[in-house]
């Protein structure tokens, strides 16, 4: 996992079909990842631990690197606005895209599209109002996500367009004791999964039997 603002690079490997794995490289500020082989592999290397390269060092490769940079994120709120069309609805990306680092973009499509199909089927016509109705349902539906998303940018100096507050600061804290946390104690780590995978929502993690153990082993001197 990265750190800000010191440390910008991460990585993951997940065991897939065929008895493959995908591996992935990422870089916060710039710090992008290579697209050739020798410096993808010296990159997985100046990683915390050695864990993805030593796990790679010695694959046969399936397929050539590839490469992704976004630079941005936005969330347009299209339900502010006054006058919408009579049966046109925006979906997916064109309402949200965020940092793709935090895995949640097709989950909130899924969990929008689940509730267009919801709001259609209980209607037979759609007017203008009953289209801005069901735009203001579907930019909700990504409020979580793109809060989660905006908040941990904003860890990192370069970020622009939005200023960290102090409740911002304050989120930033918790976020922080809730990792440590889920690295000592699995009930915080699932807990923390469920959040993070959209399964469940973030008061899972002001539960008190999951609030104490968040105290108890997130704070820096445990």
């Amino acid at each position: 996992m990265s750190n800000a603002p010191s440390l910008t690079r991460g990585g993951i490997i997940f065991p897939i079909e065929n008895n493959q794995h995908i591996v992935g490289l990422y870089g916060f500020s710039k710090d992008c990842p290579p697209d050739n082989e020798s410096a993808f592999f010296a990159f997985a290397k100046s990683l915390r631990t050695n864990t993805i390269y030593n796990a790679i060092k010695d694959a046969q490769p399936v397929t050539e690197i590839k490469r992704f940079i976004k630079n941005e994120s936005q969330f347009l709120q299209y339900n502010k606005m006054k006058n919408w069309p009579k049966g046109f609805i925006v979906v997916g990306d064109s309402i949200a895209s965020f940092n793709p680092i935090y895995g949640q973009g097709i989950t909130c499509i899924v969990l929008a599209m689940e509730k267009l199909k919801t709001q259609l089927n209980s209607r037979s016509t759609l007017d203008s109002q009953d289209c801005k109705f069901i735009q203001s349902k579907l930019c909700n539906n990504y409020r979580l996500a793109w809060m989660i998303s905006q908040n941990e940018d904003l860890r990192w100096p370069e970020t622009s367009g939005m200023k960290t507050d102090i409740v911002t600061k304050m989120l930033h804290k918790f976020s922080d004791m809730v990792a440590r946390a889920s690295t000592k104690d699995s009930t915080v780590t699932y807990a923390y999964y469920f959040v993070l995978h959209m399964t469940k929502s973030p008061v899972i993690l002001l539960r008190p039997d999951i609030l104490l153990r968040i105290l108890i082993y997130g704070s820096k001197s445990t």
